[in-house]
């Protein structure tokens, strides 16, 4: 490849001749202008920001050009190859910790796959192999490592096999590294689906219930090359590197992530689509940030309960003429999915209700007008986890239902005290932000009060009850008493007992103050419960 010496501006405390191959790479690459800088880093080689790269002291002071040009090139390549972007980077950690490795060890991990990666590209793309791999000569050992399989060792046999590779001979490696050496190199899935994988391989090194390396065992087999060695195998090869300050290192990682920098609401919301054309649902348990388990649950919910919700829309009077109103017992291809999943283009993830028990009450005469719609969701401790995400799925489900109705929303959200968080608002967006922050972080179910609380609401509403409460406590004398007045005040309540199977008594006495009640698995989606009962509304 050409270049042109002044295409790409380039400020630069670097001599000229490496300024000059910095603006080849640049070019190569078709990247903007980015600075570089000597500077003291520690114990890092090198490093890069957004738009600027860092060489340590002692990388100019003790290293060849060719390796001063290696380290250049290495660390523009991750603003455009990997990570390439920091909302990519985003998404990388995102994927890493969902799939359970340590928020501790993301930087290490995801270095080690980058790193691994450019080199490999570096290697076989560009014009000036030669001096790359001169340059990676000197900085990484060569030396297959026997020790127990760790990150380190993985590293550094992936390494040499990546360089034995590029010079066209064979390198044996152990079972689980050259699982990895495939994901890495041959497979031609997108990137993301080979990180997940990877991910899972590398979290039991990272996972600190357990020992930090693992035995080879009988999965080590034997390394070298049996054939004529090159000109750069002959050279010495060190079984040490060094860091900027001239010590010994094992392998050459950034401290931290290329790309780090504050994300914007924006650059979430990028992460957040992603994300959800990957995942149908995201570890409940891990620590992705709230702002993007915000917006992931929001595009997760919909990515529900829009097809459904559309379906309903088009398909319920002929349903409504042919099977009656929409149920628990019938199934999605009465609503003819299969049009309108073709329309919106995706998949909706298992949400049968199968294993949903339903309270056969008689049918009921709707609201008269628009009514109130009133969600009551239950955020105590034992509804953390999968329960609450589940419940985010629903009632965001209830608010895009309400939003085509254009029926005014209420939030109450209760655990050990009572919190009403929206107020017959027709303000739906605002709605969305609010339900999809919710988290079970209270300590009881003060269930009585709660209903206390509704009782006061008047007529004309639609109330949602979603609640992990025992049965027992929704039909004491007076909980359930406040129940038929609310009913008796033309109010139809829908119950949601999620996780309680009903029993006889329950199910007997309960009919008379319920307009429908449902009895959910934990882990159950029951979106298309409550669109079908907003639905049956009017």
């Amino acid at each position: 490849m050409s270049h042109n010496n002044s295409s790409t501006p380039v400020r630069t405390t670097l001599l000229p001749e490496y300024n000059l191959f910095l603006r080849y790479v640049l070019d190569h690459y078709k990247l903007p202008h980015i600075n570089c800088e000597i500077a003291d880093i520690g114990d890092t080689i090198a490093c890069q920001g957004y738009s600027i790269i860092y060489l340590s002291n002692g990388l100019v002071q003790n290293f060849s050009q060719n390796t001063i040009k290696t380290v250049l090139a290495h660390e523009t390549s991750h603003r455009t190859l990997f990570p390439g972007t920091t909302v990519e980077q985003e998404l990388h950690i995102a994927i890493s910790k969902n799939e359970g490795i340590e928020k501790k060890h993301v930087p290490e991990f995801l270095n080690i796959i980058y790193d691994l990666l450019i080199d490999r590209i570096n290697l076989l793309e560009m014009e000036w192999q030669d001096t790359y791999i001169y340059g990676l000569e000197e900085l990484r050992p060569w030396k297959f490592s026997d020790e127990d399989i760790s990150p380190d060792t993985i590293f550094q046999n992936l390494n040499v096999a990546m360089v034995y590779d590029y010079y066209g001979h064979s390198y044996q490696l152990g079972i689980t590294e050259q699982n990895i050496f495939d994901l890495l190199y041959t497979d031609q899935r997108a990137f993301e689906k080979r990180l997940i994988e990877l991910a899972r391989i590398f979290k039991n090194w990272y996972d600190s219930s357990i020992p930090k390396s693992t035995p080879r065992g009988n999965e080590e087999q034997s390394s070298g090359l049996d054939e004529q060695e090159t000109d750069s195998e002959n050279k010495e090869h060190g079984n040490n590197t060094q860091n900027g300050n001239g010590k010994n290192n094992k392998k050459i990682l950034n401290p931290s992530l290329p790309l780090e920098r504050k994300l914007t609401k924006e650059d979430i919301e990028k992460v957040a689509d992603k994300l959800s054309d990957i995942y149908d649902d995201l570890n409940p348990n891990k620590n992705l940030g709230k702002d993007l388990k915000q917006e992931f649950r929001k595009r997760r919910a919909k990515k529900i309960a829009l097809p459904l919700i559309s379906a309903s829309q088009s398909n319920y009077q002929k349903q409504l003429k042919s099977t009656g109103t929409w149920n628990s017992n019938h199934s999605f291809q009465e609503l003819d999915l299969i049009g309108t999943l073709n329309t919106f283009g995706i998949l909706i993830p298992d949400i049968t209700t199968k294993r949903i028990s339903e309270i056969k009450v008689p049918k009921q005469s709707s609201l008269k007008n628009k009514p109130h719609i009133v969600i009551v969701a239950d955020t105590s401790g034992s509804m953390s986890g999968v329960p609450t995400e589940r419940m985010i799925d629903a009632i965001i489900a209830i608010n895009a239902a309400s939003k085509r109705k254009e029926w005014p929303v209420s939030l109450i959200e209760f655990n050990d005290s009572i919190t009403l968080h929206i107020a017959k608002s027709r303000d739906y967006y605002q709605n969305e932000e609010i339900m999809s922050k919710m988290e079970a972080t209270g300590y009881g179910t003060n269930i009585h009060s709660t209903i206390k609380y509704i009782s006061k609401l008047g007529s004309g509403n639609a109330i949602f009850i979603l609640t992990d409460e025992s049965n027992n406590s929704l039909i004491q004398k007076e909980t359930y008493r406040l129940l038929s007045e609310i009913k008796n005040n033309k109010n139809n309540i829908f119950l949601y007992c999620i996780g309680k199977e009903f029993t006889s008594e329950f199910k007997k006495a309960i009919k008379p103050v319920i307009t429908k009640a449902y009895s959910i698995p934990t882990d159950q989606n029951y979106s298309d419960l409550v669109i079908s009962n907003i639905m049956s509304l009017s």
